[in-house]
């Protein structure tokens, strides 16, 4: 349901990342990528970033995460400031970094070591998306 429009789906593997590709008549529409960082203030953040055939960042999902309820946990809410900085960006377009750190993602308050982990993920799902899109 993150996804853009489409009409089938078919799944592979590419450096370790599962690649889920949706089709619309036979026709790439997107990509969800499954990517993580160990570097969470609890560990694990796992997350599905869905790109556009122009690598546009489409949607985010977090997949996993153990991080701080009220803080980091913050960044499963639809409306937070990770995801707000990234949706509808090209990602090629952008430093995927923090903005406090010279990027250009906007962290969660409070929650810098998780939206850094946050961050850390989007950028090795858009290394794969660059290996779908030689």
């Amino acid at each position: 349901e993150v996804m853009p429009a489409h009409d089938d789906m078919f799944t592979s593997e590419i450096d370790g990342a599962m690649v889920h590709t949706a089709t619309l008549e036979g026709h790439a529409v997107g990509y969800g990528i499954e990517a993580s960082s160990t570097k969470g203030f609890n560990g694990l953040v796992r997350l599905f970033v869905v790109f556009d055939t122009e690598g546009v960042i489409y949607d985010i999902v977090v997949l996993e995460q153990n991080e701080t309820p009220g803080l980091g946990s913050k960044m499963c809410e639809p409306d937070n400031a990770l995801i707000n900085s990234l949706k509808g960006k090209k990602a090629g377009r952008i430093k995927l970094a923090l903005r406090g750190e010279g990027g250009s993602v906007d962290a969660i308050s409070s929650a810098t070591i998780s939206s850094r982990a946050y961050t850390e993920a989007v950028a090795e799902a858009w290394q794969v998306f660059k290996k779908i899109n030689l």
